[in-house]
């Protein structure tokens, strides 16, 4: 695309944790004489790079504040125009990563905020599971009593059974600690996420990390029970005083119940609220049309006998010219209405007729672009409604036949208007977008094919033509549908929440699982006293089982509510967003 280079250096592969992950490095000098607007003064108000400054190994750091502040009052007046202002400060390259701040085209840096929220989930699991071992633990207690009171009886100390007890649970959160790394490695085989994947730098620091977590999570999950269960006297051992010990009245065990199960609802439902809403960016087709478009990606600016035999095809409904398509950044234009007004950032596609018409764009005013084979840019743009109301051309019927003037040079008739719609990041706020027919920035064939084409036989043959036209070169292609399918369902880390999602939930069950064994024990002779009475076994599995089925019910009561709010913040983030899916959280519900 950019003409010849010559190869001055090999990088070795970068890790996978690095911030750079350039495939090509060109010079600063090749850089400008490709960019020619970044050696403009007026390119000091955009801000599309980092600057890297390594010091003398005698310098202080404070020297370059100076300089940097010299830099920003030297280059001020240049950008005074766009109503901005530079102040430069300096960071150390440590500090990048964990980014404790947003930076623009700041690529593979995580933020603080993702690290905690990240780290939050595992170690919500890991409570909630710490307070199950010690519930079981206690449940059983009735049955460990003779124990406790045997050993005392041959001469054990409480803290030989504290430490017997501590040990049991230290036992128990290594084995999981073997089982979980097994399940790890597994994960790794079949779970693409890339933070998944990656090997650390440090193994040692990191396995001496895991090693002494699990130990201290054994002696936190141990400490109680081991405390209670070691407080037997052999005396009411002997004499059946004991009931199932526990921590607190019934009442505080069956709120903590509840409360496990609110948070795994609550957990689950966001988990449905993710899932309704990636499903939706990845397939919906309301803002523009990904069905049945094969997107062919041009070698070269003599691309007219590729158009030609790819028209022959019987399966081809429409072939449009455009330079990207939607769903990546597109370039980024200035815009005014006046010359001697402040310019607007606006989004810019170039495009032919065709391809909005594959789009299926809806307009509100005005037509498509005119019919063209010129080799230069036509005069006339099409613009969405927000366009026009950044620019103030009053209503969008109003817009059409005003002109406009583009990146400070070329003044251009407004033909058409269309509605607002999302054409690459659901987050993002609506800005104004610009379409003009300019062939030396096409880069791609958007081919529109019949319904029910057949794709693997369709390949072959755009491969066969592509073959005739480029003999030495590979083909580059997508379905639209599927390539937007994989963009934006992040199906890997649905994945990894689905598994934490079925961990949480299995956790809750061990917690109710406590309370059944408890609450058994406890009432086993009044079990005994309906069985003689002629009560059957299905009407003393009702009659215990409602108690808990109760905590279910009002656990769902509370967590109904607070799952729609949640994935009402949720949707919040995104502009656009499906409405909420009742019937998946019903679902999550009932099951």
């Amino acid at each position: 695309t950019y003409g010849a280079f010559k190869i001055t250096g090999v990088l070795k592969p970068f890790k996978k944790q690095t911030q750079f992950k350039s495939d090509v490095m060109v010079s600063m000098a090749t850089y400008q004489n490709l960019t020619k607007e970044a050696a403009n003064p007026k390119s000091w108000g955009e801000y599309k790079s980092h600057t890297f400054v390594k010091l003398r190994a005698n310098a202080k750091p404070q020297s370059l504040d100076m300089a940097i502040q010299q830099i920003a009052q030297k280059t001020n007046p240049n950008i005074a125009f766009a109503k901005k202002k530079n102040e430069f400060r300096k960071q150390a390259l440590a500090d990048i990563s964990p980014s404790t701040e947003d930076l623009r085209y700041n690529p593979y840096v995580e933020s603080w905020n993702d690290i905690i929220f990240n780290f939050s989930i595992p170690l919500m699991i890991l409570l909630l599971a710490g307070f199950n071992y010690t519930n079981l633990t206690l449940a059983r207690s009735l049955s460990r009593s003779r124990e406790v009171g045997v050993r005392k009886v041959m001469g054990a100390v409480r803290r030989q059974l504290i430490l017997q007890f501590i040990c049991e649970a230290v036992v128990i959160s290594f084995l999981a600690f073997f089982i979980g790394t097994l399940i790890l490695s597994v994960m790794k085989q079949t779970i693409h996420v890339q933070w998944l994947i990656w090997e650390v730098d440090h193994q040692t620091v990191i396995w001496v990390v895991f090693i002494v977590f699990t130990l201290l999570l054994g002696i936190t999950a141990g400490s109680l029970p081991a405390w209670i269960l070691s407080s037997f006297q052999p005396t009411q051992v002997l004499k059946g005083e004991l009931s199932p010990a526990t921590f607190g009245k019934i009442t505080f065990r069956k709120s903590l119940t509840v409360i496990q199960f609110v948070v795994t609802m609550g957990f689950i439902f966001q988990i449905g609220h993710m899932y309704n809403q990636f499903n939706y960016m990845a397939t919906e087709n309301d803002n523009f049309n990904r069905k049945g478009i094969f997107n062919l990606t041009l070698s070269d600016k003599n691309y007219s006998l590729l158009i030609d035999e790819i028209a022959k095809n019987k399966s081809v409904e429409k072939i449009g010219l455009a330079s990207m398509p939607f769903g990546s950044l597109p370039a980024e234009y200035a815009i005014k209405a006046k010359k001697q007004e402040e310019n607007q950032a606006a989004y810019y596609y170039a495009t032919d007729r065709n391809f909005i018409e594959n789009m299926q764009l809806k307009f509100v005013a005005g037509q498509n672009l005119p019919i063209s084979s010129s080799d230069s840019a036509s005069r006339f743009v099409i613009i969405n409604e927000k366009a026009v109301q950044k620019l103030q051309l009053g209503t969008p019927r109003e817009a059409i036949g005003k002109t406009v003037f583009i990146n400070n040079q070329s003044e251009v008739q407004i033909v058409g208007v269309i509605q607002n719609f999302c054409h690459f990041n659901y987050q993002f706020q609506i800005e104004p977008l610009v379409f003009q027919y300019n062939p030396s920035r096409f880069q791609i064939l958007s081919i529109k094919t019949i319904d029910n084409t057949p794709q693997d036989a369709f390949l072959a043959e755009m491969k066969s033509i592509w073959k005739k036209q480029y003999p030495y070169q590979e083909i580059g292609y997508s379905w639209y549908e599927k390539e937007m399918y994989d963009r934006y369902y992040p199906a890997e880390d649905m994945k990894m929440m689905g598994m934490a999602s079925l961990v949480i939930f299995v956790i809750a069950i061990m917690g109710l699982l406590g309370m059944v064994i408890y609450s058994t024990e406890k009432r086993i002779k009044e079990i005994g006293i309906r069985k003689v009475i002629g009560a059957s076994v299905l009407e003393i599995v009702e009659i215990l089982s409602w108690s808990f089925m109760k905590l279910l019910l009002i656990a769902g009561v509370i967590a109904l509510p607070l799952g729609y709010v949640g994935g009402r913040l949720f949707n919040s983030v995104f502009v656009f967003h499906t409405a909420l899916n009742y019937g998946l959280m019903a679902l999550f519900f009932a099951l």
